[in-house]
């Protein structure tokens, strides 16, 4: 009887003061601009063509640095606001991160997965966010274990119980295993940095991703500061929100 009993979300980590850890903007504050601009990487998904259910998504960007677990992370929880179930899933072995973000321990998880040829829900833990489940890195030597015939088997059945995965990985241009699930997931999401790589670099990216077959959904510009970049939009969107109204869901 015990075994069935479903799992108990843990409670929120109490330390969250690591300046270098990804922030849960869209957790703590639904309502900033930030959040919204996650809304509408969600809505992009969401509207893909196709009817295909679990819908696997990379998360990656062309260079360390430029925020791609802040949006992994933050995507996930903007999606499972939606009321989606949502799987985050750290790929980056080398710079594993998103355990610490939510408190887990960072044992088991893709490494097991991939090493005993285990469906991602097996491996997968509740977050303190409802909806979305975490699947850890596990190690941070395993990088050559994401090769095609394991990703493949990592991918079955994850409709039957996601609406969304999330891969972080690592930078496509730095670790070739990015590739590997770019070229058997639904899309990439690019993160860039504003103002911190070359347009040269970029494309780069892109190419090495198109080559393999892979589907760039589109690139989200991060650290942007609307508040000297875009004023407009910036007064607009907080007049909104500041004449009492209940804010996106």
């Amino acid at each position: 009887e015990t075994r069935d009993r479903p799992r108990r979300a843990p409670e929120p980590p109490r330390i969250v003061a690591d300046r270098k850890l990804p922030g849960l903007i869209a957790h703590i504050d639904p309502r900033a601009v930030a959040s919204e601009a996650y809304r509408a990487v969600r809505a992009n998904i969401e509207f893909m063509p196709g009817e295909r259910k679990g819908r696997n998504i990379v998360v990656t960007s062309p260079t360390q640095g430029e925020g791609k677990s802040t949006a992994a992370a933050n995507l996930a929880v903007v999606s499972a606001q939606s009321g989606w179930r949502v799987c985050l899933v750290d790929a980056d072995f080398r710079r594993p991160v998103l355990h610490r973000v939510f408190g887990s321990e960072n044992r088991g998880g893709l490494t097991k997965a991939l090493h005993e040829g285990l469906p991602l829900h097996t491996v997968a833990e509740p977050t303190y966010v409802p909806n979305v489940s975490l699947v850890v890195a596990g190690s941070e030597d395993e990088t050559e274990l994401l090769n095609t015939q394991r990703v493949s088997q990592l991918l079955q059945d994850v409709g039957l119980h996601y609406d969304l995965v999330l891969y972080d990985t690592p930078p496509v241009i730095q670790v070739a295993a990015a590739i590997s699930l770019a070229a058997q997931c639904d899309g990439v999401i690019l993160v860039v940095r504003s103002g911190a790589i070359p347009t040269s670099v970029l494309r780069q990216a892109v190419s090495q991703i198109v080559r393999v077959k892979g589907k760039v959904l589109g690139v989200l510009l991060n650290r942007v500061d609307l508040r000297h970049g875009d004023e407009e939009f910036y007064r607009y969107y907080r007049e909104y929100y500041s004449r009492g109204g209940n804010g996106p869901e």
